[in-house]
């Protein structure tokens, strides 16, 4: 993806993109805010953030999100209620980030529009009355309450899809404002410098010419990254099944011959694996991108042994829904390895878009953060324990029967 695809994945994006000056003036927006505002670009760009809020938004922009941006540099998860050029409002979740641009105080927001929360709000609220209203009829209190248990359950996963897909934009869009923007920055300069040089083809010149070779082709697997792991959004098809222990064999001989490592003795270690449902390619990448994170960080002075088991454990099937339980079969997996591993307080860094603990590793970063987005589109998670010299731990949490 180049950039300016990149650029125009943001553009058609149905979250809300822009940013504002400390004057509350906006900077830059995407189609997006012209759309569901209901102004064209040209009116809004140099306007006032108040040409968009209602009048409790307002009042709420100045005397919260805006103080809070300000003084911790972001906001995460805030509800905002805009305002459409007709008066409806918009009810958005909010997310912000504060930086320096070439002197001044740039503040760009991600807001995702819900306008369906109120309607599951009065649905869950309705759910329970009814309940209520048949609690001495047997089979309309058991409707009411799967009725309400369905409810839930598609509440919740839609909201931890709308977290994931936020988090994962503002992850993108530091990408883009940063990562892409460096190595064309670099570029510049080189050229800049061989432009003015009397002999700019001269021997002396070339170590220049293969420092931006190295650059383009950095940034070429940078893009081709970037493009797989926007790819990996989740599509129309079901959950199909999956024969994960023969999945977990493959992925282990991929990981091998991607690397060129040869050892004499079985490096992995797996007990019985059950069938899940899912979609058997993702969940292949995952396991290929974790025991490639194993092989990749292995301490050369001793022989690499993973270690694989799993269990069957009941777990809360509701994650984002708060003081909901329900406790279903979830699949857990761990993958041990007697790698190099890592400080404890990068277990969470790890799972971040390019994020790399080891600079010295001809790595992009994106692994684990594929690896954690394939565990969304499940509706699992995937955690990480390390110690320097003691290897790593990835716990992964799969439901079963979904």
């Amino acid at each position: 993806m180049s950039e300016m695809q990149t650029e125009g994945y943001l553009q058609r994006t149905p979250w809300l993109l822009f940013s504002f000056d400390d004057q509350s003036n906006f900077l830059s927006l995407n189609k997006a805010v012209s759309d569901l505002i209901g102004e064209p670009e040209s009116a809004l760009i140099g306007t006032s953030m108040a040409s968009i809020l209602t009048k409790a938004g307002q009042i709420f922009f100045q005397t919260h999100f805006f103080p809070i941006i300000k003084v911790e540099g972001r906001v995460d998860e805030v509800f905002l209620l805009l305002r459409k050029s007709g008066g409806e409002p918009l009810p958005v979740l909010a997310y912000g980030i504060r930086f320096e641009h070439n002197g001044s105080w740039v503040n760009e927001c991600y807001c995702a529009p819900i306008p369906q929360r109120r309607k599951f709000e009065q649905e869950l609220i309705q759910a329970r009355k009814d309940a209520e209203d048949v609690l001495r009829q047997n089979k309309a209190l058991n409707e009411a309450k799967q009725a309400l248990e369905d409810n839930r359950a598609e509440l919740d996963r839609r909201i931890q899809q709308l977290e994931r897909a936020n988090n994962e934009l503002g992850q993108i869009a530091k990408v883009v404002l940063h990562d892409l923007r460096e190595p064309i920055r670099k570029i510049a300069i080189l050229t800049d410098f061989i432009r003015s040089n009397p002999e700019p083809f001269a021997e002396e010149n070339r170590p220049m010419f293969d420092q931006i070779n190295r650059i383009c082709q950095s940034t070429s697997r940078l893009i081709t990254g970037l493009r797989d792991f926007i790819a990996l959004d989740t599509t129309a098809q079901a959950f199909a099944p999956v024969q994960l222990e023969t999945l977990i064999r493959n992925a282990a001989l991929e990981a091998t011959e991607t690397n060129l490592f040869a050892t004499d003795t079985d490096w992995l270690l797996a007990s019985h694996v059950p069938d899940v449902l899912g979609y058997a390619p993702q969940l292949h990448l995952l396991f290929y991108h974790l025991f490639d994170n194993a092989i990749r960080f292995r301490r050369t002075n001793v022989p690499l042994r993973v270690q694989l088991t799993a269990e069957v454990i009941k777990e809360n099937k509701f994650v984002a829904v708060e003081e909901t339980y329900q406790y279903t079969d979830h699949l857990r997996i761990r993958v041990r390895d007697n790698g190099k591993g890592f400080p404890s307080r990068y277990r969470s860094d790890v799972f971040l878009l390019l994020k790399r603990l080891d600079k010295t590793t001809p790595t992009l970063g994106l692994g684990l953060a594929i690896c954690r987005k394939i565990m969304g589109n499940h509706y699992g998670t995937i955690t990480a324990d390390s110690q320097p010299g003691e290897g790593t731990t990835f716990t992964i949490l799969l439901p079963l029967g979904t």
